[in-house]
């Protein structure tokens, strides 16, 4: 799929999975290098997956790997990689696990990686009185600190990854004095209980309900499967409410889901088919657009949601004869509530024809309308048609050319009305293409 192809038609459901390992992966690599059963797993999903947020553990290493076999052509169904660096905070769990927080970063900068790195080097962990930074070079030397007898490179940068931890503080310290962090980095954070916020000791102390809280105001997006999770972040939950949310967490999260693979068997497999979708390109623009709209936005199941009977909604509209018209074909996707253009372009132009494809003739009733002023009284449109195809492949069809002698000769039927209201009713918008003419 072409970046033009996935904007012809607008917002649609698309597979993602935001939190995924691959070959190499600093910590627990359970892959054996199998990066061929990699790509085939990836190739082979079902139900496809359009975006993949590549995971490494204090790095970016992986995504770089996968990210060349992506311009080499590698992954053909794959639209978008961005780097998700996953890290660990000082604060433990119920299991003595360090709370896992994730950095997804856009890479739509040419240099985005140039850029992570530089910021990763000023997060600094603190061993017997030496300061370690987080990149190959600290890593490497903080592994041979804790285990001084390792010689292999690769296995103590892995042993500095495993015991490097990170503050809150210093987080939020970091994002506070780097601009580029802010603009181009958001922040995740596990909602499970082993390794998430769920897990976080408050049972023994209340005062591990405010660190909680902390962290979780702090996240932008909560990793968990679960849907009391998910009702609660989208305000949903009877103990907390919006206005709960918002003064207490900074508002509404969306909720999404990986699956978090550590060898080729779990690659794009989490458990229970609990799968990751999200309703927009296949942009990281769309993710910072679920930072807004998570509960219209993010689903996770078996399935993207259809919350549409596809019978009613218009799928293709192709108007033929018609040379006074730049372009003739135009894709919807079934969630659509404006048509958004300049003065002039050819909004209230395109209404009107939708509308009569789908059998709403009140366009060749109305004297205003743009369909009887352009055939009445010289016929401007000369022969065209237009031509509806639904979501179930159906077809209708009608001419544009109408004249002042069958006004009012046809009612209008209900089911038109039905129809046309609903291909506007979902939150979503479509950018009118150029018509000439």
């Amino acid at each position: 799929m072409t970046q033009n192809q996935s904007l012809s038609s607008g917002s649609h459901w698309r597979r993602w999975d935001p939190h995924l390992h691959a070959p190499g992966t600093l910590l627990n690599d359970q892959f054996g290098a199998d990066w061929e059963g990699y790509v085939k797993a990836i190739a082979n999903a079902t139900p496809a997956v359009e975006v993949l947020g590549i995971t490494d553990y204090f790095s970016i290493g992986t995504y770089r790997a996968v990210r060349k076999l992506h311009r080499e052509g590698e992954l053909p169904g794959v639209s978008l990689l961005f780097p998700n660096v996953e890290m660990r905070l000082e604060i433990a769990t119920n299991n003595d696990r360090g709370i896992n927080i994730h950095l997804l970063f856009s890479p739509d900068e040419p240099g985005h990686e140039v850029q992570i790195e530089r910021v990763l080097s000023k997060l600094t962990f603190e061993f017997k009185g030496t300061q370690y930074s987080c990149d190959r070079s600290g890593l490497l030397t903080l592994g041979r600190a804790f285990k001084p007898l390792q010689t292999n490179d690769i296995a103590a940068i892995r042993e500095g990854a495993n015991q490097f931890k990170i503050t809150l503080d210093k987080l939020r310290g970091l994002f506070k004095a780097d601009v580029w962090l802010r603009r181009h980095c958001i922040v995740g954070v596990s909602g499970g209980s082993n390794d998430g916020t769920s897990g976080i000791k408050t049972k023994e102390s209340e005062s591990f309900a405010i660190v909680r809280r902390e962290i979780e105001a702090f996240s932008q997006i909560i990793f968990t499967p679960n849907k009391q999770d998910r009702e609660f972040w989208l305000g949903m939950n009877l103990t907390c409410n919006l206005e709960a949310l918002e003064r207490g967490y900074n508002g509404r999260k969306p909720c999404l889901h990986g699956s978090d693979a550590h060898d080729t068997s779990k690659v794009l497999n989490p458990d229970l088919q609990r799968y990751c979708w999200i309703k927009g390109d296949p942009t990281f623009d769309s993710l910072r657009q679920a930072l807004l709209e998570p509960g219209d936005r993010v689903w996770i199941g078996q399935e993207a949601p259809a919350r549409h009977d596809s019978s009613s909604c218009v799928a293709r509209t192709n108007i033929s004869n018609a040379p006074w018209l730049k372009n003739t074909e135009l894709k919807w996707n079934p969630g659509l509530v404006a048509i958004i253009g300049s003065r002039g372009s050819g909004k209230t132009a395109l209404a009107d024809i939708v509308a009569l494809g789908a059998n709403v003739q009140s366009s060749h009733y109305l004297h205003s309308s743009f369909l009887h002023r352009a055939s009445n009284p010289v016929n401007y449109l000369l022969n065209a048609t237009v031509e509806l195809e639904w979501g179930d492949k159906n077809i209708s069809t009608a001419s544009l050319v109408c004249n002042d002698s069958s006004v009012g000769v046809t009612a209008f039927p209900a089911s038109g009305f039905w129809r046309f209201d609903l291909l506007f009713r979902s939150p979503a918008c479509h950018d009118l293409p150029d018509w000439g003419g």
